[in-house]
């Protein structure tokens, strides 16, 4: 590689990196945003005189199938986890937002050949933003869709050599090699069940990663199928509870 073609090359990367952090800025200030006008918002949104508006808070957990693309001769599936919180605000009773605060374990198995594997672990902090599109099922309380995108901050990792006759003791993966930022897209369906103080959810998503994860090889971007079962508490309900609560402790005149 000739000096002017590694000049470029590490402005592009610069510039990546750059772009990643606005993005990464913007995304947690409108998850601020967004948590700062929950309650309000449940409030606001009416159709035909009737409130629409929801606010749903709670956690979440599942498992990834995750793999690293052009990463090593033969990268398969690694299976990692995922688990944090998860926010909603209706929009209508069809549209919301939902905002999420995950920490995911992904990475890669490449196979080099002998009974040889090199196992690669990276763990993220990430938030997802997501549009989602909500429809009545018989059986369900609702069936959805929904989209968007995802911002990822590595907080650690590991690289391990493995084998029928040895296993190595995992060594920390370096900044040099890995890249401290990832984002991607998000495209994901599920269904959830109506139960007391909240919704019992089961989900299924992809996830593309659109940035480089790696220095060393060309084009490796993550790609991520998962499931996760979420518990959502109806915060409006909540509301509503402690309001009438209050009014009925309330002396009369």
């Amino acid at each position: 590689m000739s000096c002017i073609e590694l000049v470029l090359c590490r402005n592009f990367d610069k510039r990546s990196q750059i772009i990643t952090r606005i993005i990464m800025k913007k995304i947690l200030l409108v998850s601020l945003l967004v948590l700062i006008l929950s309650p309000v918002s449940a409030q606001l949104f009416k159709i035909a005189g009737h409130e629409v508006g929801f606010v749903y808070v709670g956690p979440k957990a599942g498992m990834n199938f995750a793999s690293i693309s052009n990463y090593g001769t033969s990268p398969e599936r690694k299976v990692g986890y995922h688990l944090g919180v998860v926010g909603e605000i209706g929009l209508t009773s069809m549209l919301s937002l939902e905002g999420e605060l995950l920490y995911n374990s992904k990475g890669v198995v490449n196979d080099l050949g002998f009974g040889t594997k090199e196992k690669i672990k990276v763990n993220y902090l990430g938030i997802p933003l997501l549009a989602k599109l909500s429809f009545d099922f018989v059986g369900l309380s609702k069936v959805y869709a929904l989209g968007g995108a995802y911002a990822n901050v590595r907080t650690g990792g590991s690289i391990a050599f493995e084998s029928d006759t040895f296993t190595e003791d995992p060594l920390p993966l370096t900044s040099d090699e890995w890249k401290r930022t990832e984002w991607g897209l998000v495209l994901g369906a599920g269904a959830e069940y109506d139960i007391k103080y909240g919704k019992l959810g089961l989900g299924l998503r992809y996830e593309q990663g659109v940035s480089k994860m790696n220095n060393v090889y060309d084009n490796t971007r993550s790609s991520n199928f998962g499931f996760s079962l979420t518990f959502k508490y109806d915060l409006v309900d909540l509301f509503f509870r402690m309001k009438n609560k209050r009014n009925e402790e309330a002396p009369s005149e």
